[in-house]
């Protein structure tokens, strides 16, 4: 349902703006060779946000025919304070911390790149580190890295020289490692938990908008 409500959004962005640009052609004959462009994300209530990676998402035309594509993703946050166990309703002092990092690379190749409406394809990868750790009765420590194997397909509508509508679906495959420590106060010893997996996941579909420079 996500996914046909963001198409919508992208379909009915197109007929807006197509009807707003009349009938002239601003992409005839566009060069688009060394064009760096930043890529924003389109949700629902016309909310907006970077398209790969929670910071920034940027887009470096090679020539008509590819692109190099990055996403960096870079969040964190530290809550200290009381808290309350509710297995036997005592407080205890809490003081934990978070860092997120995100990076994603891959290389964008174009099936028509002469024409205003544009299919295209990318390859790459994509890695997620986190890392939680904190003191509360018992200190602990969380690392988890995910990496893999990444691709994409969808279509670039060219509305002019600067503005570019995107719809695509990616997905990629993953191997993920997080190792878990703990201290039991009880053991008086350090309690450590590694689990590795393999998986597949998906993006879903996206809609987005693209600003050349």
């Amino acid at each position: 349902m996500k996914s046909l409500k963001l198409i919508a959004i992208f379909l009915s962005v197109l007929c807006f703006v197509g009807s707003s640009s009349g009938q002239t052609d601003t992409t005839q004959g566009l060069d688009m060779e060394g064009k760096l462009a930043l890529s924003f994300q389109l949700g629902g209530y016309l909310q907006i946000s970077s398209f790969d990676g929670s910071l920034l998402s940027i887009k470096k035309m090679i020539n008509n025919e590819s692109a190099w594509r990055m996403g960096i993703g870079l969040s964190g946050s530290h809550t200290e304070g009381e808290e309350i166990r509710y297995s036997d309703y005592s407080v205890q002092e809490n003081d934990d911390s978070r860092l997120s990092v995100y990076l994603t690379l891959s290389k964008q190749n174009y099936f028509n790149n002469n024409e205003k409406f544009r299919g295209y394809y990318g390859i790459g990868g994509r890695t997620d580190y986190q890392h939680a750790w904190g003191t509360d009765v018992e200190g602990y420590s969380r690392e988890t890295i995910k990496f893999g194997p990444s691709g994409y397909l969808g279509v670039e509508w060219l509305v002019n020289r600067q503005i570019s509508l995107t719809c695509e679906y990616g997905a990629y495959l993953y191997f993920s490692y997080s190792q878990y420590k703990i201290y039991v106060v009880s053991l008086s010893r350090e309690v450590v938990t590694r689990n590795r997996m393999i998986g597949f996941s998906n993006d879903g579909v996206k809609v987005g908008v693209s600003v050349y420079f």
